[in-house]
Order: C-alpha cells, then sequence, then structure tokens
C-alpha cells in the first residue's frame, strides 16, 4: 500500500499549496490575465484526489511492482522531463511541439494503463505543472487528463504486441497508430476544455490554439515509436568490461552474441548450431479473486487431422511461471457452451508430468483428442475468454497457475494412435463392422494373453458385440460368428477415457473377415499373423486402441 499512500501524499501537497484560495474571503480569487480561477482551483482539487484514489489500483494488479521495473519508470519520466524543455514554440501565450509524449507512451505500452496514468497524469503532470509557471488551476485538464492520456496505449497492449514478439506486424501497427491517435485527441479535448475554463476561450477558439501544436506532437513521437521499431539492434562492438580490448562485430549483424572470459587464448570450438523460435502458452486474464488470484494461459497444438482423432502427443516444455500443489495443466476435451468455452466440462489434466521444480527442459507424453473450440476459459470463474479461432483443429492446452507466464514449449509432435478400421455395414440394419489385427511374430495357433488400452469412439448399446476371430466358416467368406468369442464385457460404454483390456486368445490369419453373411467381406490377406479382433455397433467407428502387449503362454 506504499503507492497509494505516496499518492494520497501528493493530493496533500496539492490541498496545502492551495490552502491560499481557501484563506481568500472573497466571492472570486484574483483574476490571472482576466480569467475566474476560482473553477480552476476546485477542479484541480477534485481531480487530483480522484487520481490518488485511482492509484491504489496499483497495489492489486496482477502482479507487483519490482524494482528494476520502478527504475525504469523513473528513468523514462526522467527523459520526459528533460523533453519537455527542448521545444519548438507555436504560440506567444504558450503550447509548443517536443517529444515529451513518447517516454511516456513507453512506459504505458511496456506497464500497462495503470502505470501510464501514475507516471504520465500524476507525477509528470505534477513535475510540469510546478515548473511551467502556468498554476495549479492548469493541472487537472492540461495535464492529469493530458498526460494521463497515454495510459490509453497500454490498453492496446495485447493487440499491438503479439506473444514472445519484438517489434510490430501489420496489425500491431494499426493498433500502435489507433491508440496513439486516441491518446493525442484526448490530451487535445483536456487542453481545449482547460482553455474554455480557466481562460474563457469559446471552444472553436480554444480547438484551433491547441489541435496544432498537439497532433503535431502526438505525431512526432509516434513517429519515432514506429521507426525505433522497425530497426533490428545489433552490436557493432563489445567487451565483457572496459579493461578489455573492444570487438569489432559490426560485419556479424543479428545474431546470438557469445562471450567467454577465461584464462586461456582459447575457449571451445562449437558445431551444428540451431537457433529455434519458442512457442509460448498465451496469458488471458485471471480470476478476479484479489485474495487467491489465479491467472489462465492457453495454446493449441496445430494439427491437419480430423476433429475426433485419438492422438499422442510429445513436446518439451520449461516451466517459466509459478506454481503450487492447487495449479493445473489440462488439455482441454469438452466445453459446457461453444460461446462460453467453459473448460471444466472435461478438462484432462496432465500436470503430473511436470516437474514444477525443474527450471530446465523437460519432455512429457500424453494421449489427447483433436479439437477445435473457438474460444475457451479455465472455467467460469474466468470472465475473460481467449480468443482461439486462430488454432484450428488442435490439442488444446491450458495452464490455471499463480502467476501470468505458465511453460514454454518446443518440438511438439502429434501422432495418430491406431484405431478400428471400418469395415461396411450390415445389409439389413444399421450395425457397422470394423476390424484390426494385433501382430505378433508368434506362430499361428499359439495362445497368448493379450494387453492393450482401448479409447471408445464410437456408439455401443446393448446388442453391440467386440470379440477377437479364432475361426470363420470359409476361407473365402471369412464369417466370423463360426465360432464366438466375445469381450465387449470387458469394455465399460459409459467410459469414454482411456480403459485397459486384457484377455487371452490364438494367433491367426485370415485372408478375409467379416461379421457374418449380411456384411461385406473385407480384405485381410496382407495384415499377417496376429490378433484379430472385430466390432460390431451402430456407427462406423468403434475404438482406439495403444500399448499393446501380447505375450505367449
Amino acid at each position: 500500500m506504499i503507492g497509494s499512500a505516496l499518492s494520497f501524499l501528493v493530493a496533500f501537497c496539492f490541498l496545502f499549496l492551495s490552502r491560499e484560495f481557501f484563506a481568500n474571503n472573497s466571492a472570486e480569487i484574483e483574476n490571472y490575465h482576466g480569467a475566474d480561477l476560482s473553477w480552476g482551483c476546485a477542479f484541480s482539487i477534485l481531480f487530483t484526489v480522484l487520481a490518488a484514489g485511482a492509484s491504489t489500483i496499483t497495489p492489486y494488479q496482477r502482479r507487483p511492482i519490482s524494482v528494476g521495473e520502478i527504475a525504469e519508470n523513473g528513468i523514462l519520466i526522467a527523459m520526459a522531463f528533460g523533453l519537455n524543455f527542448i521545444k519548438l514554440p507555436i504560440h506567444v501565450e504558450g503550447g509548443s511541439v517536443n517529444f515529451q509524449m513518447l517516454p511516456l507512451m513507453i512506459i504505458a505500452l511496456r506497464r500497462g494503463p495503470a502505470s501510464g496514468l501514475i507516471c504520465g497524469g500524476i507525477l509528470f503532470g505534477l513535475l510540469t505543472c510546478l515548473t511551467d509557471g502556468y498554476g495549479f488551476a492548469c493541472y487537472p485538464f492540461d495535464y492529469l487528463i493530458g498526460f494521463g492520456s497515454v495510459a490509453v496505449m497500454g490498453f492496446f497492449r495485447p493487440f499491438i504486441f503479439g506473444q514472445n514478439q519484438k517489434g510490430y506486424n501489420f496489425k500491431g501497427e494499426a493498433f500502435l497508430l489507433l491508440a496513439g491517435v486516441l491518446s493525442t485527441f484526448i490530451r487535445f479535448m483536456g487542453s481545449t476544455v482547460s482553455s474554455v475554463v480557466i481562460y474563457q476561450y469559446t471552444f472553436v477558439a480554444a480547438m484551433a490554439y491547441n489541435v496544432l501544436y498537439i497532433s503535431l506532437s502526438g505525431v512526432c513521437a509516434l513517429a519515432v515509436a514506429f521507426f525505433s521499431a522497425s530497426q533490428d539492434i545489433v552490436f557493432d562492438a563489445f567487451r565483457i568490461e572496459k579493461d578489455y580490448q573492444l570487438m569489432n562485430t559490426s560485419k556479424d549483424g543479428k545474431a546470438i552474441f557469445l562471450l567467454s572470459q577465461n584464462e586461456s587464448v582459447d575457449a571451445f570450438n562449437y558445431k551444428n548450431v540451431e537457433i529455434q523460435k519458442l512457442d509460448s502458452m498465451i496469458p488471458c486474464g485471471n480470476n478476479g479473486n484479489q485474495a487467491d488470484i489465479y491467472y489462465q494461459s492457453v495454446t493449441g497444438l496445430k494439427t491437419d487431422l480430423e476433429v475426433g482423432t485419438a492422438v499422442e502427443v510429445e513436446l518439451d516444455v520449461q516451466v517459466t511461471g509459478s506454481f503450487n500443489e492447487w495449479c493445473q495443466i489440462v488439455w482441454v476435451d469438452e466445453v459446457w457452451s461453444a460461446e462460453g468455452g467453459e473448460a471444466d466440462k472435461k478438462a484432462v489434466r496432465i500436470d503430473s508430468l511436470f516437474d514444477y521444480g525443474n527450471t530446465g527442459w523437460q519432455h512429457i507424453k500424453f494421449s489427447a483428442t483433436v479439437r477445435n473450440f473457438p474460444v475457451l476459459r479455465f472455467n467460469g470463474g474466468y470472465a475473460q475468454k481467449a480468443d482461439t479461432s486462430a488454432f484450428g483443429n488442435a490439442v488444446y492446452l491450458m495452464a490455471m497457475n499463480k502467476s501470468e507466464n505458465s511453460f514454454s514449449y518446443k518440438n511438439a509432435k502429434i501422432s495418430t494412435v491406431p484405431s478400428m478400421i471400418p469395415a461396411g455395414k450390415n445389409s439389413k440394419n444399421a450395425y457397422q463392422q470394423s476390424l484390426a489385427v494385433l501382430p505378433s511374430d508368434l506362430a499361428i495357433g499359439t495362445s497368448v494373453d493379450v494387453e492393450f488400452d482401448a479409447l471408445l469412439t464410437g456408439t455401443f448399446d446393448e446388442w453391440c458385440q467386440i470379440y477377437w476371430i479364432d475361426k470363420v466358416w470359409t476361407a473365402e467368406g471369412g464369417e466370423a460368428n463360426a465360432e464366438e468369442t466375445r469381450i465387449e464385457k470387458l469394455f465399460d460404454f459409459a467410459n469414454k477415457d482411456w480403459q485397459h483390456i486384457k484377455f487371452s486368445a490364438n494367433i491367426r490369419e485370415f485372408p478375409a473377415l467379416r461379421v457374418g453373411t449380411d456384411y461385406p467381406i473385407y480384405d485381410t490377406s496382407k495384415m499377417g499373423k496376429g490378433v484379430y479382433l472385430l466390432s460390431m455397433n451402430p456407427s462406423e467407428q468403434s475404438f482406439n486402441y495403444k500399448n499393446v502387449v501380447i505375450t505367449a503362454k
């Protein structure tokens, strides 16, 4: 709460410095160049108190302000204060073109709207109001609103800068221009109202007076911002410290620069250099509970596979955020509604795969299903919905943890999981058949124990059948109902998660298969030896399988 106390101290200073306005018993305060200043005094006090109150949001921002950020903000405010003295006068009565708005815009873009308002409107506004000589009556509109207008830039930060992006792309430039125009317009309107209230200009005359120098100052600041972001930063020369020889690196261009300090002329050789851009989970708001705040982040691992495809996912991850025992990392299987995107209807937890204490790269692997969600959020407790429409078909990951950042990832690999092969439908009813062979090098006729994990992907009812094939009526016809070896009782049809199946069977090889004569013959001549499975159910799909283990008895 130190920031809040300092803000109210600023408010008290204004009241103290304005004490002469209250000590004067006359109905009106002495005019300044013919202008009545009593309203300006009232507005100054009112807006200062409101600004100090608004600054109390600082302790409740999504993350604490670090010492480095305070130092950076102080340097930028000092730069703006210095630039205020380098100006091109436009009007005799006041008004000049300068670059003072540029450092304030940088604060808002880097630190958000709250810092933009406090640093621009309150701190810088107070400094310049004290030194410009126009009096405190001008503070609320010319300084608090005028320079606090840079806070608008902070609201556009997510649209200007993409995830892990340096500089601007076309979309970012468009939003930067829009934010700069709005910020400049708010400053223009603040100064215009000040001219009307304080100096009793007409509204048209006030606009004509302020439009030139304020618009030119905004254009200058934006021009520098655009130019600086378009430049790639390279080192022309560097050294470890001043006691070392300066090395010319001007011809190396853009690169990752390495330095070594050791006791010999040589340091190390290197080869097989690979530089890969990292992807990160995208922050998308918090639960709003300041007493126990949690942040959500999201990403989609894109794939060309169809929605509903069961897949195996592998990727390398690096924990970059803060986690505790109540945090979760999940892949999203179902949401309550496409519009709401609440992922807690079916979010499969994978946080047990992460070692939160390991800040290095970790390799994780899990099973998932390809989905397509237009928006996502962890649950209804999160007001912000992340727009995930750009990911399309993907495996969607979400994290809920104690910091805005969660983890970075690379080397994502998505591979399909084997599934039963659709093999045609019954000519007399709606049932369909599907089959698969679990290959084995064991001799035909070998008795074996079979284990695998199964994920139901089709529709099943009480008349469905799943069995392994031991005999057929004829090799040509492949009718598998010669001897039924049914195993559907091993499956829980209500369970849509992976389930472990175990049974005994025999190694066989068939040139053709089908459930019965009402089904089409499916050519299995190239499938070879193994345990053959057949499913009869009302849908084309039946189940996926993985982790197959076949052992001889």
